[in-house]
């Protein structure tokens, strides 16, 4: 993780695209500002469980310290990119989002984690993402995510904590089960390189301890 040789990201078609976006170009999106990337994913989409300052997503933070793991990818700010019309993205001016139309290897990944006050919203547009607080290391020992703790949910997740019982995204780990995952996870020894670029979703224990041993190990 951090500096180092990853594999090439692939140019596709965005499945969270907007319904008026274009279909045809296969891109990487990217952003010149952090900030970007968050608003154009879609604040109260993908990322409404750390939207607290939203009167319609406060709910989720009630739904006990949980955080949610995010892959923060760099590419080479010297690429060619292209500048997409707002024919191609209906929203960009508002996200300013780029493309990049060649497989493209990123120069930095880091996992971060965001919880339900990470995104803090444009005092006077909501759908753009004004600045965001990743949770410090040390505070993570405090948060509950089906990673390091076996339960809570998914940043992709619509439920509330009380229906974790219905949940598809938690189960009752045994205590041995849930410190492989924290000894596995904490080791820094997730494949980077085989995750492309998006939210790391929830897998059953031995998929994740997998993943996160096994440099070789395909994600599907």
């Amino acid at each position: 993780m951090g500096e180092g040789r990853f594999r090439p990201f692939l140019p596709y078609v965005p499945v969270t695209r907007m319904p008026d976006e274009d279909t045809a170009i296969c891109r990487l999106p990217v952003c010149a500002k952090l900030e970007d990337c968050f608003s154009a994913l879609g604040l109260l989409g993908r990322f409404r469980r750390c939207l607290a300052a939203n009167e319609d997503a406060f709910s989720y933070a009630e739904a006990g310290g949980e955080a949610y793991p995010v892959l923060i990818c760099k590419f080479n700010g010297n690429l060619p990119v292209h500048i997409p019309s707002r024919e191609e993205v209906p929203d960009v001016g508002e996200t300013g989002e780029l493309r990049l139309l060649q497989q493209t290897e990123p120069v930095n990944v880091q996992l971060k984690w965001l919880d339900p006050y990470s995104i803090i919203l444009d005092d006077e547009n909501e759908r753009i993402c004004k600045a965001v607080k990743f949770v410090r290391e040390e505070d993570l020992k405090d948060k509950v995510h089906p990673w390091p703790t076996g339960t809570g949910n998914i940043l992709e997740s619509s439920l509330m904590d009380y229906a974790w019982k219905e949940s598809l995204y938690r189960k009752p780990w045994t205590d041995t089960e849930a410190k492989a995952v924290k000894d596995a996870f904490f080791a820094d020894k997730m494949p980077i390189r085989v995750i492309q670029c998006r939210v790391v979703p929830y897998r059953s224990t031995q998929e994740i301890i997998k993943l996160l041993s096994d440099k070789s190990a395909e994600i599907v």
